[in-house]
C-alpha cells in the first residue's frame, strides 16, 4: 500500500495498537480472537477514555489508508507469528464490507504474494468459500500466510 503506517505497539500476542493522527487523536487497537481453532476474527476498535474498546466506533478520522495500511502491518505482523492460522473478517456495515472488498482488489497483488485469500459469499442462503477473485462481491474474507506446507495461492 502506497501509505506510510503508523508505529505500532505490540498489547500481548493476539492485540497491537496505534496512535491515529487524523483530524483527532485516537488510539486504535487490532485484536485476532480465536473464534475456532486456528481461526482469528480480525477486528478493529477504538481505545476509549475509560481503557475499554469501542468495536463500533465511527471516528471519520480522515486518515483511513494510513489506518488500514497500519491494519495490514498487524496482519502480516500476527501472520509471522502464526503461519498455521487463519485470520477471518468482515465489515461490521456493508459499506464497510464493500472498501474492504475495494481494498483487497486493489491491492491483490501485493497482499496474493504473502496470502492466500478467500471470499465468503451468501448464495440462496448457502455458504460459499472460494478464492477471492477480483471485484467480486464477499461479505467476509480469509487470509492465510503462504507457505510451501500450506500449498496455497
Amino acid at each position: 500500500m502506497e501509505s506510510q503506517a503508523y508505529k505500532i505497539s505490540t498489547v500481548n500476542k493476539h492485540a497491537f495498537e496505534f496512535v491515529s493522527t487524523g483530524t483527532k487523536t485516537l488510539v486504535k487497537h487490532v485484536s485476532f480472537d480465536e473464534v475456532e481453532d486456528h481461526v482469528y476474527n480480525l477486528a478493529l476498535g477504538t481505545v476509549l477514555d475509560d481503557g475499554s474498546v469501542s468495536y463500533n466506533d465511527r471516528s471519520n478520522n480522515g486518515d483511513m489508508v494510513k489506518v488500514f495500511t497500519t491494519v495490514v502491518q498487524c496482519v502480516k505482523n500476527f501472520a509471522e507469528k502464526h503461519p498455521d492460522d487463519i485470520i477471518y473478517f468482515q465489515g461490521d456495515t456493508e459499506q464497510k464490507t464493500r472498501i474492504y472488498n475495494e481494498i483487497l482488489s486493489r491491492y491483490y497483488d501485493e497482499f496474493s504474494s504473502e496470502f492466500g485469500i478467500f471470499g465468503i459469499a451468501i448464495r440462496d442462503g448457502r455458504i460459499d468459500v472460494r478464492k477471492f477473485t477480483l471485484r467480486k462481491k464477499f461479505s467476509g474474507f480469509y487470509l492465510r500466510k503462504k507457505t510451501k506446507r500450506h500449498g496455497i495461492g
